[in-house]
């Protein structure tokens, strides 16, 4: 597993923009559907980051049981 907020800075660092919790953002959601290239990191059981990186932005998501 990763570490959230160490992944989040090293995002941030490269200039990407934070949209919060597909869970309960649509602009978020819609945007990760968006993208042609993103990646999935594992952060806890259920809870992912996605970084795409096509569109310079990343979200997190609460896959549940």
């Amino acid at each position: 597993m990763n570490d959230e907020n160490q992944l989040k800075k090293h995002y941030e660092s490269l200039g990407y923009k934070d949209l919060g919790w597909v869970n309960i953002d649509e602009k978020a959601r819609v945007t990760t559907q968006k993208s042609k290239d993103n990646q999935w990191h594992q952060v806890g059981r259920c809870l992912y980051l996605i970084a795409c990186h096509d569109l310079k932005v990343f979200a997190m998501v609460d896959t549940g049981d």
